[in-house]
């Protein structure tokens, strides 16, 4: 008898740890179902953050096309032009004077 007492407890203990790993589950599969509508939200997002990117990128380029049409443009270098296209100019007391 002590047998079937042992098996029946054995038994018990692997439904108890069969409940406690569905129970688990079940939350594991909830918190992925969460993650996953967060992830469509910020999709969405980020979907309207370029439109918008996109609308203020190209209202900033039709406003400096009328700034250029008034002659108001900046005879300066921009920041967005390469270092290779600055104008370098080097009199021959600069270059005496810092030993180049």
């Amino acid at each position: 008898m002590d047998e079937i007492a042992i098996l029946e407890e054995k038994i018990e203990a692997l439904i108890g740890y069969i409940k406690k790993i569905t129970e688990e589950k079940n939350y594991l599969m909830e918190k992925i179902a969460q993650k996953d509508a967060e992830i469509e939200n910020l999709k969405l997002e980020l979907a309207q953050l370029q439109d918008e990117k996109s609308v203020v990128k190209s209202k900033i380029g039709e406003i400096l096309q009328k700034i250029e049409q008034v002659g108001l443009g900046s005879p300066e270098p921009t920041t967005t032009q390469a270092s290779s296209e600055l104008p370098l100019k080097i009199s021959k007391e600069e270059t005496s004077t810092t030993g180049f």
